[in-house]
C-alpha cells in the first residue's frame, strides 16, 4: 500500500503545473510587459521595433522561468516528500532502498527536466541575475539530490541529513529569487 501510494504521489507530481496555470503565469508577464511599453513608443518605426522585439524576448523568457519554477517546485517537493516519508517510517535498510529507487526515479524524470529548462535559458542584460541564480539553485539540487541517493543507498543518516539540510538552503534560494515578471526595465 505504501509503495502505491509512493508511485502514486511520483506519478502526480511529475506531470507538473496545469495548463491554465502556466497560461496564467503568461498572460499576466504579457499584459505587465505590454502595459507601459507600448503606451511610451512614439518616437519612430526602429524604437519602436526595438521595444517590441525587447518586449517579446523579456516574455519568452519569464515563460520559460514559469515553466523553470514549475518544474522546480515538481521536483523539490517529490523530493521532500520522499524524504519525510522515510523519516516517519521505520529507517530499516529496505525502506532507504526503495527511497533511493523513487530519488532516481525523480532524478531521472523531473530533475533531468529541470536541467534541461535551466540549460535552455538564454539571459541578457536584464535577467542575467536572474539566470545565475537558477544555475546555482540547480546545481544545489543536483547536489542534494546526490547526497540523498548515496545517504539512502548506504544507510548513511549523515549523507541524509546533509542532503535534507541542503534542501531547506535550496528553498530558500528560491524564495530569494528576483521578480521574474518585470520586463518594463
Amino acid at each position: 500500500m505504501r509503495k502505491l501510494a509512493i508511485l502514486l504521489s511520483v506519478t502526480i507530481l511529475s506531470c507538473g503545473p496545469s495548463e491554465t496555470e502556466i497560461q496564467n503565469r503568461i498572460d499576466q508577464a504579457v499584459s505587465e510587459a505590454t502595459s507601459t511599453d507600448v503606451e511610451s513608443t512614439t518616437t519612430s518605426i526602429s524604437s519602436n521595433t526595438t521595444i517590441y522585439k525587447e518586449i517579446g524576448l523579456c516574455v519568452q523568457y519569464v515563460k520559460e522561468i514559469s515553466d523553470v519554477a514549475g518544474e522546480f517546485g515538481i521536483t523539490i517537493y517529490a523530493m521532500g516528500l520522499q524524504i519525510d516519508e522515510w523519516y516517519e517510517g521505520n529507517k530499516t535498510s529496505r525502506e532507504s532502498k526503495v527511497v533511493a529507487g523513487m530519488l532516481n526515479t525523480i532524478k531521472n524524470n523531473s530533475l533531468t527536466r529541470l536541467n534541461a529548462e535551466v540549460n535552455n535559458l538564454i539571459p541578457d542584460s536584464k535577467n542575467t541575475l536572474n539566470y545565475k541564480k537558477w544555475v546555482q539553485i540547480t546545481e544545489n539540487i543536483n547536489k542534494a539530490m546526490e547526497l540523498l541517493i548515496y545517504g539512502f543507498e548506504n544507510s548513511d543518516v549523515d549523507y541524509i541529513s546533509q542532503g535534507n539540510s541542503l534542501l531547506t538552503v535550496i528553498n530558500k534560494d528560491f524564495n530569494l529569487l528576483p521578480n521574474i515578471y518585470n520586463c518594463e526595465n
